[in-house]
């Protein structure tokens, strides 16, 4: 089995506005709520893990008559050092089964916590690959 850890998972609203025009009123329908992020496209089929924190959510405006794509990217939540240690205890859960854990995605906001999450995966895994 394999595992993706994502830290700053969303969820992609996507709608269509023909003709959309920044500044003005415009009418949009829903055409699709898809899972989103980086991680979460690692993983394929994402599956909830119950873990803590909230989603985003990213929107996403196309218009079909200008062929264009507009994306409202939401910049995630902070992490706490607790959900560090939740993370850490998951990572080891699969680890001592003998599965695969990919972390994937971006970082939630906060650079300190990318040095903290870098350790964890190095002392959980032995080793971590950059490609």
């Amino acid at each position: 089995m394999m595992a993706t850890v994502s830290l700053n998972p969303a969820v992609d609203r996507t709608v269509v506005v023909p003709g959309f025009a920044a500044g003005k009123m415009n009418r949009a329908r829903v055409e699709r709520i898809d899972p989103g992020g980086r991680g979460t496209n690692v993983a394929k089929t994402p599956r909830s893990l119950d873990g803590p924190g909230e989603t985003r959510v990213n929107l996403k405006i196309e218009d079909p008559v200008r062929r264009r794509e507009t994306e409202l990217n939401d910049p995630g939540f902070a992490v706490t050092r607790e959900h560090v240690e939740e993370m850490e205890q998951r990572v080891n859960e699969y680890t001592d089964r003998g599965d695969a854990v990919v972390s994937s995605g971006g970082l939630p906001p906060g650079a300190a916590i990318q040095a903290l999450l870098s350790q964890v995966c190095i002392e959980e895994l032995g080793e971590v690959s950059t490609t």
